[in-house]
């Protein structure tokens, strides 16, 4: 729900929209259920994690762990070059993704 004043977040009203939602156990090398009483680290930028762009005011006042790394076309520049040393392959052809994101409309 947002507030109809300020435009920014303030809750979930009602059933969720995103469900199944799993997240990576680096421990134990496989991904499991979120659990919504845990606390996550997770990266993003500055617009949306600490200046509460489009309203995500759920992050507002968490802890920084590292800020001002590189922009976005920057992370994707290394992870084009230095990971897939420049080759796009197959995994990445279908624009729909790995199936890993499945929309349901209602």
């Amino acid at each position: 729900m947002t507030n109809a004043d300020t435009g920014m977040f303030e809750k979930v009203n009602g059933k969720y929209r995103v469900t199944d939602i799993q997240v990576w156990n680096a421990q134990k090398s496989a991904y499991e259920p979120i659990d919504l009483q845990s606390t996550y680290t997770v990266a993003g930028t500055n617009y949306t994690l600490r200046n509460n762009g489009d309203g995500y005011t759920m992050f507002d006042g968490c802890k920084v762990v590292k800020d001002n790394t590189m922009v976005d076309n920057d992370v994707l520049r290394v992870y084009l070059t230095d990971v897939l040393k420049g080759v796009v392959d197959e995994q990445y052809k279908d624009p729909a993704g790995q199936g890993r994101i499945t929309i349901i409309n209602k």
